[in-house]
């Protein structure tokens, strides 16, 4: 369950950062 908490947080923070910053 920790592993998967860390998954998505993971996903969004890559998703905020591509919002600010596209590539």
């Amino acid at each position: 369950m920790q592993q998967q908490a860390f998954y998505f947080i993971s996903r969004k923070y890559i998703y905020d950062v591509q919002q600010v910053c596209p590539s």
